[in-house]
């Protein structure tokens, strides 16, 4: 290439538009970016990812289908109970749903999880939970859900089933670092 490349003025403009299109339609629009804080969900997140959240609630999750939801107040640390209800907005938590309106779910320690009887086929989990949950009955318009690193993870074995109402949104891609790179 001889020389230097210049854009034209309208090409500038036209880049620059789109750029602050791009970012509005992002930040305003279905997808917005956030940061996996925890190893709650190891492997399949870790620590540091950037990842797409697409804001699309689902009537009810598939079993297996990781969400995005607003944590319980009785799962943020020092929070007492709020006298608007027990959820939070802020901060967004992220987990697998394991049980679905109707199952009836036991965590079995260094077993797995039994969904209505049988185990669950699971090659996303880190390691088999150490401790024991249920047998319970899931009610309508709520969901089990727990983290993919089963002992290191402030799930609903801790705080209890999530109502689906709260859940916002779902992994679209996980796009930061490139390595781990990946759509859901």
């Amino acid at each position: 290439m001889r020389g230097r490349a210049f854009l034209s003025t309208r090409e500038l403009v036209a880049f620059g538009a789109g750029g602050l299109t791009t970012l509005a339609l992002v930040s305003l629009g279905p997808l917005h970016a956030r940061v996996v804080p925890s190893a709650s969900m190891a492997p399949t997140l870790m620590p540091g990812d950037r990842l797409a959240i697409l804001d699309a609630k689902p009537p009810t999750p598939a079993r297996g289908e990781i969400v995005v939801f607003h944590a319980p107040f009785k799962a943020l640390p020092g929070e007492p109970a709020s006298p608007k209800g027990p959820f939070a907005e802020e901060p967004l938590y992220i987990k697998r749903v394991v049980g679905l309106p109707g199952d009836t779910v036991a965590v079995i320690p260094g077993r797995g999880v039994r969904v209505n009887g049988h185990l669950l086929a699971e090659p996303y989990v880190q390691a088999h939970a150490r401790y024991a949950w249920g047998p319970a009955a899931i009610p309508s318009g709520r969901v089990f859900v727990l983290g993919d690193n089963r002992n290191d993870s402030f799930d609903s074995h801790h705080w209890g089933l999530l109502p689906v109402s709260r859940i916002v949104g779902r992994p679209a891609a996980l796009f930061w670092p490139p390595r781990r790179t990946r759509l859901f």
